[in-house]
């Protein structure tokens, strides 16, 4: 039979599963899947419309890339803050990101690339394989990392 003594602490079996923060873990895992997609998206893209297919693919991940990584920054500068606080935070980055995307999809039409330097088919499927694999493996991570929804010693 157990007593208090005996007993494990479980602040310390929770850092024993996991040793990253929530933000590492989902950049690894994000940057591990936007590698992959990436780069099976390019290979395609450089199959099917050649060298501006293999740039606008390469420029699509980037894109996302970038992105993904400045909303990391952002989401885990809250990471102590109340979950009330952080989901806001969260959505208002989320927003923030698709609207970031648009945008460099208008930029990117402005400068005139897509009439011969980038394949527009490529860097638009690109993004969206990309976007939506980085989400997947972002949320993964998350749940993996085990972490806490309310504290125990607060209540």
């Amino acid at each position: 039979m157990l007593d208090a003594r005996s007993a494990p602490d479980l602040r310390t079996a929770a850092t024993m599963t996991t040793d990253r923060t929530p933000a590492r873990q989902m950049l690894v895992s994000g940057s591990v899947g936007t590698a992959a997609v990436g780069g099976v998206c390019a290979v395609v893209a450089w199959f099917l419309a050649g060298g501006p297919g293999l740039w606008g693919a390469l420029t699509g991940a980037a894109v996302v890339l970038v992105s993904s990584l400045v909303s990391i920054v952002a989401l885990s500068a809250t990471r102590r803050a109340e979950p009330t606080i952080a989901l806001m935070v969260a959505l208002v980055v989320h927003f923030g990101k698709v609207i970031v995307l648009i945008g460099a999809l208008v930029a990117i039409s402005a400068t005139g690339a897509l009439d011969g330097a980038l394949d527009r088919w490529s860097l638009a499927a690109t993004i969206v394989a990309v976007a939506v694999t980085w989400s997947v493996a972002e949320i993964n991570a998350y749940l993996r990392t085990r972490q806490p929804t309310y504290d125990l010693d607060a209540a």
